[in-house]
């Protein structure tokens, strides 16, 4: 499929659901919205991080990713760029949530997204592994019986900001027998701090199925298993921030083209409603194992 023809596909597939998503925020269609209200704020929640009219809802975001190590300066490693795709299903009990998502990592002087990348720390070249989610899907329910779970949000002035701080601490998906090259430590620990921003009036707008946001996600985290640096001190903190697109044809053009050309399924949601999840270390695992697979079906 050229790419004239993949970018008329894209265009078609969104037209519908752009359409009820883009109109003016000065309509006076609304209905005012209690935010401490359990029903009111997940119908905003949705509104802000998807779109509740079920229209795909693409979010990118670029960045940089910086090595902290205990007693040296940081490094900048990365620059990254980022899709999340996701729609909601609506039901009287709330929404399921279709959620897909890839970052990539790339030199951060020229842009270019890479294959291999030639670790300064252990002055080896590595195979670079860019996170690519094709599911990352979940619930959102209403509370029960009137309960009082609300997402967080702060509001100032007619502006909104959804935020979530996420602390991670587990058993490694990876084990250190198994895997020593890859992981330092028998737990995953990290944390991931989200912040969508909305206007309250965009919320509000019964005429908007998406409400227009800007974005910015800050994470720190180990560092990334393909990185091969086994048991170094020290990890990665990623800084992001991006914006809700009317449509995956509004991507920066070179990211459009990249993935257009190699990841065309990340370009629209998850089709069929699941629960299903896939996760970063899930997929580099598989990648792992099925290379030592076929290095020793190479052997003599």
């Amino acid at each position: 499929m050229g790419k004239s023809t993949r970018r008329s596909f894209i265009t078609s597939a969104v037209a519908a659901g752009v359409a009820g998503s883009v109109a003016k925020a000065e309509s006076a269609n609304r209905r005012p919205l209690d935010l401490d209200d359990p029903r009111d704020n997940l119908d905003a929640y949705i509104k802000a991080r998807s779109d509740v009219s079920g229209a795909d809802a693409p979010l990118w975001s670029t960045g940089h990713v910086w090595s902290f190590v205990p007693g040296q300066p940081s490094r900048l490693l990365f620059k990254t760029s980022a899709l999340v795709i996701s729609r909601t299903v609506r039901d009287e009990g709330g929404y399921d949530w279709l959620n897909r998502e890839c970052v990539y990592f790339q030199d951060p002087d020229t842009g270019e997204v890479l294959d291999r990348w030639f670790n300064p720390f252990t002055e080896r070249e590595v195979q670079v592994f860019h996170i690519r989610n094709i599911n990352v899907n979940g619930r959102f329910d209403y509370p029960a019986d009137g309960g009082s779970a609300l997402q967080p949000y702060t509001e100032h002035m007619g502006d909104v900001t959804f935020y979530w701080d996420l602390m991670f601490f587990g058993e490694s998906p990876l084990s250190m027998e198994e895997y020593p090259a890859y992981v330092g430590s028998p737990y995953y620990q990290g944390a991931a701090v989200y912040n969508h921003h909305v206007k309250r009036a965009d919320l509000e707008n019964q005429d908007l199925g998406a409400a227009p946001a800007s974005v910015s996600w800050v994470s720190n985290r180990q560092w990334a298993p393909w990185m091969e640096m086994g048991r170094w001190a020290g990890g990665l903190v990623m800084s992001t921030r991006g914006k809700k697109l009317a449509a995956v044809t509004d991507l920066p053009a070179e990211m459009l083209d990249y993935m257009e050309r190699n990841d065309p399924e990340y370009l629209r949601s998850p089709e069929e409603v699941t629960r299903n999840t896939t996760t970063f270390y899930e997929e580099f695992k598989k990648y792992v194992d099925e290379k030592r697979a076929n290095q020793m079906e190479e052997k003599p």
